[in-house]
């Protein structure tokens, strides 16, 4: 009986670490799909930080190219500024000039 009860008692444990082993290779399998998961989405972002940082450095360099066209432009901006109150002062004494040569004329 005794026997019986030991035989019992070790077939119990055999079946619980069995169960266990079960349990842990299902577990160790999830994880390596996690692990395998991460390891993918690091590769995919690290793939898009490179385009990005890609993408800066053109645009950077893009930049750089057109600062003396931009400087050129604002510098034709203000000429041009300038130019147009030049002449905005020319016609304003033109018509002052119009106007007294009228007043002149009627008296």
């Amino acid at each position: 009986n005794r026997e019986a009860i030991g035989e019992d008692t070790c077939a119990d444990r055999i079946k619980r670490l069995r169960d266990t082993m079960s349990r842990l290779r299902e577990q160790q399998a999830a994880h390596a799909d996690v692990v395998a998961l991460q390891g993918s989405r690091s590769d995919v972002l690290t793939q898009e930080l490179q385009k990005t940082k890609d993408e800066v450095s053109v645009a950077e360099r893009r930049v750089r190219e057109l600062q003396p066209k931009i400087r050129q432009v604002q510098e034709q901006c203000r000429d041009a500024k300038a130019d147009g109150e030049k002449q905005a002062l020319k016609v304003r004494a033109m018509i002052e000039e119009l106007w007294r040569s009228l007043a002149a004329a009627r008296s």
